[in-house]
């Protein structure tokens, strides 16, 4: 953090896809209107450089966080921004969530036709373990494929009809830009822990004026749910190695409505919704889910994916 005159500079490190770069810009928007500026830096991640592995497949989680928190590790940033999703339920030695802006649309979409009107035998492309599987055990009359490549590549390949429809986060064709979406249900696709937020990490001894910064942007729903359904998913060891869904959204004022999905190794969905306050749903879904047979099955595909 750099200080010219009375202004404050806010460095912000960011991958360098076109949909990295829009969520960098919806911060330093946030930061500047309330009189601070900003400088970006860019980020060439791993996981941006391979583009074949599935993400399941992946050995190293936050695979595309990871050389962007070390830019502020370094001190060559003083905040970097993620997709939450994305981001490691346990953050690197020295890094916290600084912030978690007003999250945008969680759920799932697909683009370009509405899931019920797709025919029998069309090829459905998802970058998304829990998405991929969702889909076969709903309409395994579909041909289901793997897809990476970000978002920006994976509609080109839309485009080439390389695939009939595509499977992916609403609050990415959102932030894009792109049309003729429609949303899936979250009752059935149950969105992953985070979606549709945006993370800010910083270092975990900011400055004090970075730290009243990042106060002033951090919107309270948005992180008691979003750390609701973080703590829920470690609780349960289920990251992107196995096709579960956790979404929290507030009811009223310290209620909770807490929903899990998982498709078991059988191809059933196995669902769960429990309501209370904050610390009440995490106890109580986990207990649910681990009642029927859940963690285990957890556990199922973590293996399936890891060897």
């Amino acid at each position: 953090m750099l200080a010219g005159g009375d202004e404050l500079l806010i460095r912000v490190a960011t991958r360098g896809s076109r949909l990295a770069v829009i969520q960098a810009s919806e911060v330093e928007d946030r930061l500047r209107r309330l009189g601070y500026s900003t400088r970006r830096v860019v980020v060439e991640s791993h996981g941006d450089l391979d583009r074949t592995t599935p993400l399941y497949k992946m050995s190293v989680r936050g695979i595309f966080e990871k050389e962007v928190d070390r830019a502020v590790l370094d001190g060559e940033a003083d905040i970097a921004v993620h997709s939450l999703k994305d981001v490691p339920y346990e953050l690197p030695d020295g890094l916290i969530l600084g912030a978690v802006p007003k999250r945008g649309a969680p759920f799932d979409a697909v683009t370009p036709h509405p899931l019920y009107l797709i025919p029998p035998g069309s090829r459905v492309g998802t970058g998304s373990i829990r998405r991929m599987f969702t889909l076969k055990a709903l309409r395994p009359d579909l041909e289901v494929e793997g897809v990476r490549g970000n978002i920006d590549t994976r509609l080109a390949k839309l485009g080439r009809g390389e695939f009939d429809a595509l499977i992916t986060a609403e609050v990415a064709l959102r932030r894009l830009g792109v049309g003729g979406w429609f949303r899936l249900n979250p009752s059935f696709f149950v969105p992953s822990p985070g979606q549709g937020a945006l993370g800010v990490t910083c270092r975990a001894d900011p400055p004090q004026e970075l730290a009243k910064a990042l106060r002033r942007i951090d919107h309270t729903r948005s992180r008691v749910e979003v750390e609701v359904e973080r703590e829920i998913a470690s609780k349960l060891e289920g990251g992107c190695t196995s096709p579960l869904g956790v979404y929290a959204r507030h009811l009223s004022a310290g209620i909770l409505e807490v929903k899990l999905s998982l498709v078991k190794s059988s191809g059933q969905l196995l669902r769960v919704s429990v309501r209370g306050s904050p610390q009440r749903v995490v106890a109580a879904s986990t207990k649910a889910f681990e009642l029927r047979g859940g963690r285990l099955e957890v556990g199922y595909w973590r293996s399936q994916t890891t060897h």
